[in-house]
């Protein structure tokens, strides 16, 4: 223990103001606590760094402002870079007497508030860590996302898998399942594969035939969720059911449809006030593509054949073969010829990586006429980024320019697993959530924080501090277009894990097993608590088809089953169409503020409010300072224990029932989740 102590707190605006993420060339003011008389001080200082890839140390003296005969109070404004970045600080106390304190994030706080230290931390400044200081998140002064995202609710498909439509015709597609690798499943009902056919080792190549159509006449079904937008998983031709592995940038998938499926469908939505977005996946083809041409199956001359026939292609600039001056990263060798390798995504030779700042690639892509903006034009309205972290920064950039000049509100969403304002991939810091390249990304740590909650994993305090911490550095535009899952293609199904029960290690029996009656009856509880909690956080709500049904599912290929349409819709699906609609009913929960605290050891409360008027006659606001109607404030409350809370004040005294949430009005019942 020292008897120095030195106080700051990023959620106060007395310590820092303004609060939160702030925009470029934005005045800082700062002030830290000492408990100590200004005549035993010899200095306070703020140090800092800013920059993204690399940072530049800076520091400035601290006035004194306030003393008495037991405490002081130091204060400093700074003006922000008028270039997006990260500006990290932290506070150095020099005493009369020669001692030097410092104080630092104490990240017991969830880096909330400081803590004393009798040594300054020593860290990087070379942009390949993260520096243990206060952080604050610079965005550009123009960065705007689209209105129309901002508390959307997102339907994710998985087009194989979501319906094959009423007029299906196998004989229309029979063409192309006679790869010999591809495996067609006949009964929509059958269970996926995972062993692939003699020969030919699993790689994703079974079909059951769903199809753009099919998607296009459940769109009742679809706008009933309240659904604002469909993000479909990707939709152009290649050799998987899931497609990452993309054949020809410029034409749908033949098992899908047609061109002219995919403008129906985007026109047909469009009637019901939902847009679509698309799966983008810019790292990678797939070696069975026009680009490549491992196997032959295109007219095109490919990288491969330059590579082992001679000829000349305008796409093998694109690869990274043997021999090639930047190919660092392991390569793979390529069937039937030993003497060809070829850098490929995580060592998967159906998926050599590109070089995206290649310049005939980059057209390609991000052209005037390129892919990109041919597909806004035909009828989407943004992308989803796939493995986002793994794409360059100028490329992005540059990605971001043409989609915002064909549709200036597109919405752009990248694939990012970590928080997204201090992403470090690669050696370097990410340029992801600054104004220049997304609008937002996949918010996989809200999901991990709350069903870690829901699982009793970790305390409601712990989570309700990281939660505010996260509502402190995210800019303000991409806070309420984040894409926030409850599950995806990626992830094992949402039921499954809340749950309780472990993912089997074996894929066997990840097959076969079902959960118990008990095991779902607790699962399918917290999975409406999982729902109200995305409708009552910030940020766009991204049901994955089936989530609503609690389909079953461990790891990929398990978490991609076909939807059971056969099957009697069970009472959890209005269950979901009731929770849903709230964002609907309730503007407040759309774009208004949020605060998180704990209501009880194991009560979450999540309040949505507007901003009271500055002056007589003024509006109330949102969270962007727009005026806004309906409700003033609303309240949720979630008990995840399996016994009813405590008495609550919010209740009127009475208490929460077990594994419930609620939505309150006052003191007034909105909603209860069960």
């Amino acid at each position: 223990m020292t008897d120095v102590r030195l106080d700051h707190y990023i959620s106060d605006e007395r310590y820092r103001s303004p609060l939160g993420a702030v925009a470029a060339n934005t005045k800082l003011t700062l002030r830290i606590d000492v408990n100590k008389p200004a005549e035993e001080i010899e200095s306070v200082r703020v140090y800092y760094a800013y920059g993204l890839m690399h940072f530049f140390p800076g520091s400035i003296p601290m006035e004194c402002d306030l003393t008495d005969e037991e405490a002081s109070s130091f204060v400093q404004t700074i003006r922000m870079d008028d270039v997006a970045g990260l500006f990290y600080y932290w506070f150095e106390v020099r005493l009369k007497d020669q001692r030097y304190r410092w104080c630092f994030p104490d990240p017991d706080s969830s880096n909330l508030q400081g803590y004393t230290l009798l040594d300054s931390l020593h860290f990087s400044l070379n942009g390949t860590e993260e520096i243990p200081g206060f952080k604050v998140t610079v965005h550009e002064e123009n960065f705007k996302t689209p209105d129309w995202m901002k508390g959307a609710v997102v339907y994710q498909i998985f087009p194989d898998r979501f319906n094959r439509g009423e007029n299906f015709d196998k004989k229309r597609i029979e063409a192309y399942l006679n790869y010999e690798e591809r495996i067609w499943h006949d009964d929509w009902s059958a269970d996926v594969d995972i062993k692939g056919k003699a020969g030919f080792p699993y790689e994703a190549n079974d079909f059951f035939g769903g199809t753009l159509q099919g998607i296009k006449e459940k769109l009742p079904y679809i706008a009933s969720f309240s659904v604002d937008c469909i993000y479909l998983n990707p939709i152009f031709q290649s050799r998987t059911n899931h497609r990452y592995d993309t054949g020809d940038y410029f034409r749908i998938d033949p098992l899908l449809g047609t061109e002219e499926d995919f403008r129906e469908l985007c026109a047909e939505a469009e009637k019901y006030k939902i847009s679509l977005i698309l799966d983008g996946v810019f790292s990678h083809t797939g070696a069975d593509s026009r680009y490549f041409n491992k196997y032959g199956r295109y007219d095109s001359v490919g990288a491969w054949q330059e590579k082992t026939e001679g000829k000349l292609s305008p796409y093998t600039a694109w690869y990274k073969f043997t021999g090639d001056a930047d190919t660092e990263v392991p390569a793979v060798k390529a069937t039937g010829k030993d003497e060809l390798l070829y850098e490929s995504w995580w060592d998967f030779d159906n998926l050599p990586n590109v070089r995206e700042e290649e310049l005939s690639y980059k057209d390609f892509i991000c052209g005037e006429d390129g892919v990109l903006a041919y597909w806004l034009k035909a009828g989407a309205r943004g992308y989803r980024l796939d493995v986002s972290d793994e794409i360059p920064d100028p490329f992005l950039r540059s990605l971001r320019r043409r989609v915002k000049a064909v549709k200036e509100d597109a919405y752009i969403v990248g694939e990012v697993w970590d928080g997204p304002t201090s992403q470090i991939s690669y050696g370097a810091h990410r340029d992801f959530i600054f104004g220049r390249t997304h609008d937002a990304t996949t918010n996989y740590p809200a999901r991990e924080s709350a069903f870690s909650w829901l699982l009793g994993n970790e305390g409601t305090e712990k989570i309700c501090k990281r939660f505010n911490y996260y509502l402190l550095i995210m800019p303000r535009e991409a806070l309420y277009v984040m894409l926030n899952p409850l599950g995806s293609h990626d992830t094992e199904r949402a039921v499954n894990v809340l749950s309780g029960v472990p993912t089997p290690a074996r894929r066997e029996d990840q097959k076969k097993r079902r959960l118990s009656p008990e095991e779902r009856k607790k699962g399918e509880e917290r999975l409406l608590l999982a729902l109200l909690m995305q409708v009552a956080f910030p940020g766009a709500v991204q049901l994955y088809y089936g989530d609503e049904r609690a389909m079953e599912g461990f790891k990929d290929p398990f978490n991609r089953r076909t939807y059971p349409w056969d099957k009697e819709e069970p009472a959890l699906t209005d269950l979901f169409r009731s929770i849903l609609n709230l964002r609907h009913e309730h503007a407040v929960l759309r774009t208004g503020e949020v605060e998180v605290k704990a209501a009880d050891r194991d009560v979450l409360e999540i309040r949505r409010y507007l901003n009271a008027p500055t002056h007589d006659g003024g509006d109330w606001t949102d969270a962007f300072g727009r005026p806004a109607e309906g409700e003033k404030s609303l309240t949720f409350l979630f008990n995840r224990s399996e016994q009813k809370s405590k008495p609550l004040d919010l209740l009127d005294g009475a208490s929460l029932p077990a594994m419930t949430g609620v939505l309150i009005s006052g003191s007034e019942i909105k909603y209860f989740s069960s």
